[in-house]
């Protein structure tokens, strides 16, 4: 509970990675290796745990923190929505979107291949396309730009 009070904040979220890490351990309890110390396996649990958590948080943006001056043309990158970021690093599989192309909310721009899934990469609003960072059968890093949106 100490490396949690410590690293987490909100503390609503604490409750929450307590919960995460029963489950993770639970799930990984029969790797356990009883001829090694119980205690630094919990530790690492929690980490990785905490270390997941504290990832995904710095990569969301809160509404509260963003200004109206946030919403200027020139600084909409500044928004969540503006920018597509690969979550896994894979390959471009197709391109079904190019710049300057109006889009819809939920309409497809571009299939990746990773870990040998097809993921499709859908719009999170409408706009206009600004950038596609990559072609088909590009290797694309894990949080790289794909997609960046104009308006």
């Amino acid at each position: 509970m100490g490396l949690l009070s410590l690293d987490v904040d909100p503390r609503a979220d604490i409750d929450d990675l307590l919960q995460e890490i029963f489950v993770v351990l639970y799930r990984h309890w029969p790797t356990l290796d009883t001829t090694r110390p119980l205690r630094p396996w919990l530790f690492g649990v929690a980490f990785r745990v905490v270390r997941t958590h504290r990832r995904r948080r710095a990569r969301e943006t809160p509404s509260e923190e963003l200004d109206l001056e946030d919403c200027a043309p020139g600084r909409l990158d500044a928004l969540p929505d503006a920018r597509l970021t690969a979550l896994m690093p894979g390959r471009v599989v197709k391109v079904l979107t190019a710049a300057g192309d109006t889009v819809a909310k939920g309409q497809a721009l571009l299939i990746l291949e990773a870990m040998k899934m097809e993921h499709t990469i859908v719009s999170p609003r409408e706009g206009t396309i600004e950038r596609v960072a990559f072609a088909e059968n590009d290797l694309v890093p894990a949080d790289a730009l794909l997609v960046t949106f104009r308006e």
